[in-house]
């Protein structure tokens, strides 16, 4: 990702404080442009323009949790996602990865870490993963030549 390349993340979480805290600090110390929102529809709102390269959630939100906000915007729109949860049970990290969820922090882990270093890594790599994959598969819809696969034993698959 070159530096040149301004980030437009989408910060989703019930909490005014916290979407406000989280956007000032992305936009302030990591030149990042953000959008909030504090519930579902406001977040699917602000995905209608296309210009979101992530989206960073919250888990455990009033009327829709962040993993039926995650099954909501997979539906419509190609976007990375990065579930933040205050509960760090396995059970929802392993839940959120079978869904198909991009990545997983704790919020104490964001809280504790002045810099926000982690979450800022984390929604790099994501966005950059998809980005990649994105021209993969746009070089594989549009080759005028036939693509095979081949396993290491020589299988062709």
């Amino acid at each position: 990702m070159s530096q040149d390349d301004t980030l437009s993340i989408l910060i989703v979480d019930d909490s005014d404080f916290f979407v406000s805290f989280l956007a000032d600090r992305l936009e302030s110390t990591y030149g990042m442009a953000t959008k909030t929102a504090t519930d579902a529809d406001e977040a699917i709102s602000a995905l209608k323009d296309g210009s979101i390269d992530c989206v960073v959630s919250d888990y455990q939100m009033p009327r829709t949790s962040g993993l039926e906000l995650f099954e909501m915007i997979e539906t419509r729109h190609d976007v990375p996602f990065i579930l933040l949860t205050a509960q760090g049970g396995e059970e929802i990290a392993s839940q959120a990865i079978r869904m198909g969820i991009d990545d997983y922090l704790l919020k104490r882990s964001i809280r504790e870490d002045e810099q926000l270093d982690l979450l800022v890594n984390r929604i790099q790599n994501v966005v950059e993963q998809h980005r990649i994959r994105r021209k993969y598969e746009r070089l594989v819809d549009n080759s005028p030549d036939v693509i095979g696969q081949i396993n290491l034993d020589g299988e062709i698959l």
